[in-house]
This record gives structure tokens, sequence and C-alpha cells, in this order.
């Protein structure tokens, strides 16, 4: 079986902290979950670390390919580096260039894998910045009233961004810590539904 690491993490969903405990922190998992959900200087962090490194490797490879770049300058793996910065980046300034036909087939190989990285990347940016998010304010205190001549609870909601909402729709739930017969403590919706009926309240909360 396999051993889950007692590692705790947490996360935020709006105004709440999330404490997982027990599971295996690997990002690869679920990459793309990861990549839309982590924060904006650790993304550009990953992908700028990602960068060099993909850079130093295919410098490596030229280097250690004597001859296969023409007009190498600087010489050595420093040029070889910025050689592949500029294939990666299809820049091309025309100074350096392949020289040998194993230089070239590692050029192609290498300007396929930069258009595919630089569509993901782009892709990736759009998706982020495309997501909607409502930004609504919500009053701190709620009042008890009578309204229609029935006792209802009443709490503000405001627009952030000061513009019009259309075809808005709002539920309003309120949440109750109860206590099964066995002992558990679980939370359900008030007025508790089907099963949670007949469960002793502990306390209630919006």
């Amino acid at each position: 079986m396999k051993q889950t690491q007692n590692r705790e993490r947490r996360s935020r969903i709006g105004g709440r902290e999330v404490v997982t405990r027990g599971l295996t922190s690997s990002i690869f998992q679920d990459l793309f979950h990861y990549l839309m959900t982590v924060g904006w200087l650790q993304l550009f962090a990953a992908v700028a670390g990602f960068y060099l490194l993909f850079n130093v490797l295919f410098g490596l490879l030229y280097w250690l390919l004597p001859g296969s770049i023409a007009n190498l300058n600087p010489q050595g793996f420093a040029g070889a580096f910025f050689f592949s910065v500029e294939t990666l980046a299809t820049v091309g300034y025309g100074d350096m260039h392949p020289a040998t036909a194993v230089g070239h087939a590692l050029a192609t190989f290498e300007i396929f894998i930069g258009l595919m990285l630089l569509a993901l990347i782009t892709g990736l940016m759009f998706a982020r910045f495309s997501r909607p998010k409502a930004r609504f304010l919500f009053s701190n205190v709620g009042v008890v009233r009578p309204l229609d001549g029935q006792m209802t609870l009443i709490f503000r909601a405001a627009n952030a961004r000061q513009n019009v909402v259309q075809e808005a729709t709002a539920q309003l739930r309120l949440l109750q810590d109860v206590v099964t017969p066995e002992g558990f403590q679980i939370r359900c919706t008030a007025p508790p539904p089907g099963h949670c009926a007949s469960r002793t309240p502990r306390s209630s909360s919006a």
C-alpha cells in the first residue's frame, strides 16, 4: 500500500482557509489545476526557471557538437546558450546559424518544441485572465425584522465593480452544526433536509 505523507497543506477559497492532511503533494498529478491556481509570482518564477533550464539543455547539446554553429560568439558554452535562446524564440539575428546537418536537425527540433511551449503558455495565460470572478461585498451584520408578515433575515450586498449586473440570481443557505446519534459532528443546511432533520443541533452560522 502506498504510504501518504502526513503533510499539511493550506489553501484559501474566498475568505475561508481549507486545511488538508495526509495527501501526497505531487504537482504533476494535476498540473493544469496547479498552474491555474498557483500565485502569479510562483507561476512566472516556474516559467522562467523552465525557460532557463530548457535553453541550458539545448545549449549543452550545441556545445557538445563542435562546428554545428557558424560564427559562434562568444565562444564556448555561452555562445551555444545564446544561440539556443535565439532559436527557441525564432528570432534569427543572422550572425549565428547552424552549419552542419546535425545542427540544423537539432535547431529544427528546438524550434518545434518552442512553438508548442509558446502555444501552451499563451493558452494558460488566456485561461487565467478569462476566468470570471465576481466582486460582491456583503454586510458584516445581518438584521432580523418583520417583513411581509414574517420574520426575515436581511443583509446588504453591493457590487464592488460598480457596473450593471443583469439577470443575477442569489441563494442563501444557513449552515448548522449537528451531532448524529453516533456522536459525529456534521454540518447541514438549515432547516436541515432529509437525513439531517432528526439530528441534534449544536450551533448555527451563516
